[in-house]
């Protein structure tokens, strides 16, 4: 029992170390532990993988992009919010799955849907619901949201959310 022990002791020192190398070579300082811990078990899993080389070397960049990405989110927002995680967690999953340059783009790509006139529709199966309602709150920073804007906040709060605005 005690080797076991000692095992993950041993492992919990590996990734503190890792954590805090990552924290100063990127210069981040809003993210936890946590989330550098799910970039460090991709960043493993991504160069063990049975990939061509330049797919490897696209997802790690990727994986250090989404990390200054979500570090400047948190930044953003003064906090860890589960929002943000969902944004990482679902971006690090697209970016373990992507093959080509073009696909990393369009990850990177802010959430934005198309506004055809009468709703708004979503033509990226990147599209991330939880980054939308992010950038629409930092868009409402600057500009008053049209009552057309406001509607789609509301319909992401309820999809995300599974209540209303409104019910708050």
């Amino acid at each position: 029992m005690k080797e076991v022990s000692a095992f993950f002791f041993f492992v919990e020192s590996i990734t503190d170390t890792l954590c805090k190398t990552l924290r100063q070579k990127l210069g981040l300082t809003k993210m936890p532990d946590e989330l550098l811990s799910n970039a460090i078990d991709a960043l493993v899993q991504i160069e063990q993988a049975n990939s061509p080389e330049k797919v490897i070397e696209l997802r790690l960049k990727g994986v250090f992009r989404l990390l200054q990405y979500t570090d400047n989110l948190m930044a953003h927002f003064y906090c860890e919010s589960p929002i943000i995680r969902t944004v990482f967690m679902k971006k690090l999953d697209f970016i373990r799955a992507a093959k080509s340059q073009k696909e990393m783009k369009e990850i990177f790509s802010y959430s934005a849907p198309h506004y055809d006139g009468n709703r708004f529709r979503v033509d990226s199966p990147y599209h991330i619901d939880e980054e939308e309602l992010l950038q629409w709150s930092i868009a409402s920073e600057r500009y008053p949201p049209s009552s057309i804007v406001a509607n789609r906040v509301v319909e992401l709060f309820q999809k995300i959310f599974g209540k209303s605005i409104l019910e708050l």
